[in-house]
């Protein structure tokens, strides 16, 4: 890209003038494509020239001899299969090397639909269809369109599935089959007799077979049970009614009533003081009415248990205590030390104490039970400042003052002052 016309022109106040000169560069080769062995490439060359021109002669005749689609090979005409069988549906076709033909497999004349049970192969003139387990669904006519530039040919084939039983009849034991069915045979002919039976039966008002009974008296949380038997024992219109001082008996999980074949019965559960009570059983039909009741008592327990665990002598003590009498304020008023304020252990003086550190100040006085004793606090003469670097305890006659992380300023001299009703007293 270099080559070219280059020009060099000079210019000043009084004109110009330029020259030229003409560049051509010559380009060097990338790929060196020269030979070492001109007869090699010459041989080379010879069997190209050969490779191409019979190259072109095939690609004539592909396109003069493209033929019609011929089966070689049909399909089976059907096939007899069980639910969950396997099938291939195959044949061969000529052209084997067309790229122009195209397969198409079609079910009840309805294209097949993709999935994994339908796999399609096409190679070197081997065409077919497989299905990998059939369902009764899979049961019609499936057929192949063979088409390509010069025509087509269609082949098809039936299928026929037998479906599988969902639930089996078929009997291990035909011996145990025969006696069941006998069974059932005397079962049936046992209802057939029966209706009649029925029907005379339920003709008749309710009677009582046996009287209700059951316990009457019973302690809070037994358990009652109460029952009686009636006929007829199968009439659909009987009713039973149980009532409880005349009301309907509440629903609960303590109730649990019971009604089969002319027993009737009732149980309460972990009974209370409110299911004292009469109980009334009232039996009816069409036909007319029986009745019978108890009367329930329940004796309730205490809710508090007011019995001792102890001896008689633990109970004497425990009363002797109850029955002590503590003092009064104004005896314990009398009992106070009448002494005024006296130092037992006066401060002690605090040296050389770094900046940063805690200092301790401690003092004992007495009396130690004197409520109004008053104790204050000074430094330097002026009452100490609260703070909350500082922390004081007044404990029994004991007196402590402590300090956190002293600074230069806490330096000075504390003093402790104790003041009662009768004097006062300070240490420092």
């Amino acid at each position: 890209e270099d080559s070219g016309q280059y020009e060099c022109r000079a210019i000043n106040d009084l004109g110009e003038d330029h020259i030229y000169c003409n560049v051509n560069v010559q380009k060097r080769k990338i790929i060196d494509t020269s030979t070492i062995h001109d007869e090699s490439l010459e041989k080379i060359q010879q069997i190209e020239h050969l490779h191409t021109a019979a190259k072109k002669h095939d690609i004539f005749d592909d396109q003069t001899t493209i033929r019609r689609p011929r089966i070689i090979r049909p399909l089976k005409c059907s096939h007899e299969l069980i639910e969950g069988d396997s099938v291939c549906l195959e044949l061969t076709a000529e052209p084997v090397n067309d790229s122009t033909m195209i397969v198409e497999w079609s079910h009840n004349g309805i294209p097949i639909k993709a999935g994994h049970r339908f796999v399609v192969i096409q190679e070197f003139g081997y065409i077919a269809l497989r299905i990998l387990y059939v369902y009764p669904e899979d049961a019609g006519t499936y057929t192949v369109r063979i088409t390509n530039a010069a025509g087509e040919i269609i082949a098809s084939s039936n299928i026929n599935v037998m479906e599988k039983q969902n639930i089996i009849y078929d009997t291990i034991h035909p011996q145990g089959l025969e006696k069941i069915q006998l069974l059932e045979k005397h079962v049936q002919q046992t209802r057939r007799r029966r209706p009649d039976y029925e029907q005379t039966e339920m003709m008749t008002s309710p009677c009582f077979v046996s009287k209700l009974r059951g316990h009457t008296k019973l302690v809070e949380g037994d358990h009652c049970h109460m029952e009686c038997q009636i006929e007829p024992i199968n009439d659909p219109d009987m009713i039973v009614e149980i009532l409880h001082d005349g009301r309907p008996l509440k629903t609960g999980s303590r109730y649990r009533t019971l009604c089969e074949f002319g027993y009737i019965a009732l149980d309460i559960h972990s009974v209370n003081p409110e299911d004292t009570g009469t109980y009334r059983f009232k039996i009816s039909n069409r036909l007319g009415q029986i009745e019978d009741s108890k009367h329930l008592q329940v004796q309730s327990i205490k809710s508090i248990q007011t019995d001792t665990m102890y001896e008689e002598t633990v109970l004497k003590k425990l009363n002797v205590l109850e029955h002590h009498h503590p003092k009064t304020a104004a005896e314990i008023d009398d009992e106070k030390t009448q002494q005024k304020p006296i130092f037992t252990q006066p401060l002690h003086n605090v040296y050389n104490i770094r900046e940063g550190a805690n200092a301790h100040l401690e003092c004992r006085l007495i009396p130690v039970n004197d409520p109004s004793m008053k104790i204050d606090w000074y430094k330097d003469g002026r009452p100490l400042q609260n703070s909350s670097r500082y922390h004081h305890i007044n404990d029994f006659g004991y007196i402590s003052l402590d300090i956190h992380k002293v600074e230069a300023k806490d330096s000075g001299t504390y003093t402790v002052n104790a003041m009662n009703e009768l004097g006062e007293a300070h240490t420092l």
